[in-house]
């Protein structure tokens, strides 16, 4: 599983929510963002035993592991638009071994774990899977096969990204599979379906989150992870209280 994300400098990400939100409320969002979906992509890449990758834009390696944490599979997106940027990753993945491989971004907060396995659960049988969002894109594409017809000639960052890339796939004699349906949270009028994800979330009565202090504990961290991950808490923060390295 593939995650793309780009690192959180005010004004350089989630621009068209920058007049509702301004330049560091949007990034803060974006922040908000990618931590929600890799929650999810790391959920289900667990129970898939898939590996967790992340695809990043702007910043640096060290930027991107000191803001997500260490030990993250990081790699830098090449240049080029976005079709080509999915292109090499998928390529890149074919050739490293895999068998199948999910491609998500991280503008889709409804995205679950669920969603995910079910994608993985779908291209053990079928070629292609999306999942399509509301305006006209898709939040999720997934392979078991290359398919370089679908990221070329495709007119990206329009209502028309998923048509033309149906169409592609039919020019191929390929079907694909439709997962449920998202909204894409991109533009000022799409915040009033976040803030009713987000009112939903906050009167459950099973949001809970677990806060794990914890001091040179490395070897046995593990095992705490585990029995708190059972209880399917809503976030897990793991404080580390050690020293620098040595100490």
């Amino acid at each position: 599983m593939i995650l793309f994300a780009r690192h959180p400098e005010a004004g350089r990400v989630k621009t068209r929510l920058i007049p509702a939100l301004g330049a560091e409320g949007a990034a803060a969002l974006h922040r908000r963002f990618v931590l929600r979906t890799l929650r999810a992509a790391g959920a289900a890449c667990r129970t898939a035993q898939a590996e967790l990758e992340i695809r990043f834009d702007g910043g640096s390696e060290a930027a991107m592991s000191h803001w997500l944490g260490e030990g993250r599979f990081l790699r830098k997106q090449p240049e080029g638009d976005l079709g080509r940027r999915m292109e090499c990753a998928f390529k890149d993945s074919f050739q490293e071994g895999s068998t199948a491989t999910i491609i998500i971004g991280s503008d889709c907060p409804e995205l679950t774990a669920e969603l995910l396995r079910t994608a993985f659960e779908r291209l053990t049988t079928e070629p292609v899977v999306f999942g399509p969002t509301n305006d006209g894109g898709y939040y999720l594409i997934g392979l078991s096969q290359p398919v370089p017809e679908l990221f070329h000639g495709i007119s990206w960052g329009t209502d028309t990204v998923l048509p033309e890339s149906l169409r592609a796939l039919a020019r191929s004699r390929l079907e694909a599979v439709l997962l449920k349906r998202l909204n894409d949270i991109d533009r000022p009028e799409d915040l009033s379906a976040w803030r009713r994800i987000t009112e939903a979330e906050d009167t459950g009565v099973n949001r809970l989150s677990v806060i794990i202090p914890a001091l040179n504990e490395v070897k046995s961290i593990a095992t705490t992870l585990a029995a708190v991950r059972e209880g399917r808490p809503h976030e897990i923060f793991l404080v580390d209280g050690a020293g620098a390295p040595g100490k």
